[in-house]
């Protein structure tokens, strides 16, 4: 992790990179996944970092220092993602709240909540859910719950509905 954050009750599995990344809550990622991809720049004579980029850990630099490259941007992965091995996620793309990405997707684009999305380039597969319920999970926040609530609230994840309906009734 390099300029990460990670929420309470996310993981990440073994060779997993994390750069310039805000990760939410509950969030699951596998082994071998690299979030916050950057680019070299194409504009440049040269693509490598030796002509750009000091900060690599490289023997040697021809550039006296960093060229202007502009800060990388964050890349956001809301709460409660599930990310599968392999996949590569773009320096600034962001991942909506309960989505999930497949097994060697190459994500460029930003992926809505709750939406399953696999590839090479990345693209929608599905909805988790249908769109009203989608909005109404979002719209709960339940990740920020109290460990107490969450306790309380744990033997209804099986059914969203029957999660919200016993969320309303405890409010």
């Amino acid at each position: 992790m390099i300029c990460s954050t990670l929420g309470s009750y996310s993981y990440v599995q073994e060779n997993t990179l994390l750069l310039g990344a805000e990760v939410g809550p509950f969030c699951s990622i596998a082994a071998n996944v690299t979030i916050g991809l950057v680019d070299h720049p194409t504009s440049l004579v040269s693509t490598s970092p030796v002509f750009y980029d000091r900060s690599q850990p490289l023997p040697r630099f021809f550039a006296s220092q960093n060229a202007a490259q502009g800060s990388i941007p964050r890349t956001v992965v809301g709460a409660d993602v599930w990310i599968g091995e392999r996949a590569m996620i773009r320096a600034g793309v962001s991942i909506g709240v309960g989505a999930v990405i497949g097994a060697g997707a190459m994500v460029t684009r930003d992926v809505p909540p709750y939406t399953i999305a696999a590839g090479v380039p990345c693209r929608r597969l599905r909805q988790r859910f249908d769109a009203t319920l989608c909005a109404v999970l979002a719209d709960s926040e339940w990740w920020t719950l109290s460990e107490q609530r969450l306790s309380e609230l744990a033997p209804y994840f099986a059914s969203p509905e029957v999660f919200l309906t016993m969320l309303r009734k405890q409010e």
